[in-house]
């Protein structure tokens, strides 16, 4: 991913993203960019919603590429994937992995058209709600034409959202499709997916499929329920949303 010859400085990560928080989540070196094969079929998934395939040698950039298994993901598609994170001694950990990373909390190092693809998986919470509008400007300006973002996030619209919005104290804002559905007209983008995340069965115990299985039964149902009596929507039961913004290949007026 090329930057641009003037890069801000790195800042240094907020309080909230310190040692102790990459502690509280588990990662570290030993498990760094480790892509299970769930992992796997999941981000395969969510790929099908941006309607597009992108081949060997895409520019793609990671926003908040946390464990790593993204990065991996995107290294065996033979990708040219980079992350950015906040944390530093994420960075090192994505450096010493033999990854492109940047410690920043801002797009703007990034040069203008060139990302066919930014991804932004447990992000969009962690930025304050005013700033977001700006936030996704830069990703499109980042994006070339016909680019895509997916951000996947705990899911507003849903109380089963609440236990992923509320179990992280760096987490300020809720998003929900409406909310989605606003944001995508304000930066000029396609909305093409704006709902619950992707469900993958896949799983190599057969106690957790089996529990996938009953779980994917259940959101059906009460979808269903849902969708006939109160709302229109489809994602009721669907603890995280995914949203998917494309550029426009010409510019909008």
């Amino acid at each position: 991913m090329p930057l641009d010859t003037t890069p801000p400085a790195t800042p240094a990560a907020p309080a909230a993203f310190d040692s102790g928080y990459l502690d509280w989540k588990q990662w570290s070196a030993d498990n760094f960019a480790r892509l299970k094969k769930a992992d796997s079929r999941y981000f395969d998934a969510e790929m099908r919603r941006t309607r597009r395939e992108f081949g060997p040698g895409s520019d793609v950039l990671e926003v908040g590429f946390g464990s790593g298994a993204f990065l991996a993901y995107g290294r065996n598609r033979e990708w040219q994937i980079s992350g950015l994170e906040v944390n530093p001694d994420l960075v090192r950990l994505a450096r010493d992995a033999g990854f492109n990373a940047e410690c920043a909390q801002v797009l703007t190092g990034f040069a203008d058209q060139s990302a066919d693809l930014v991804v932004a998986f447990d992000v969009l919470e962690h930025i304050p709600q005013e700033q977001l509008r700006d936030w996704l400007l830069e990703v499109m300006r980042m994006l070339r034409p016909g680019g895509v973002f997916i951000a996947r996030f705990p899911n507003g619209d849903s109380p089963f959202g609440l236990i992923h919005q509320n179990s992280d104290i760096t987490h300020v804002t809720v998003l929900g499709r409406g909310k989605v559905e606003y944001l995508a007209r304000a930066v000029s983008a396609e909305l093409l997916f704006a709902g619950g995340q992707a469900q993958v069965l896949y799983s190599s115990s057969p106690v957790r499929w089996l529990r996938k299985l009953l779980g994917r039964i259940f959101r059906w149902a009460l979808n269903t329920l849902v969708y006939l009596v109160y709302f229109r929507r489809r994602d009721f039961a669907s603890e995280n949303m995914t949203a998917v913004l494309r550029k426009p290949q010409r510019q909008i007026p």
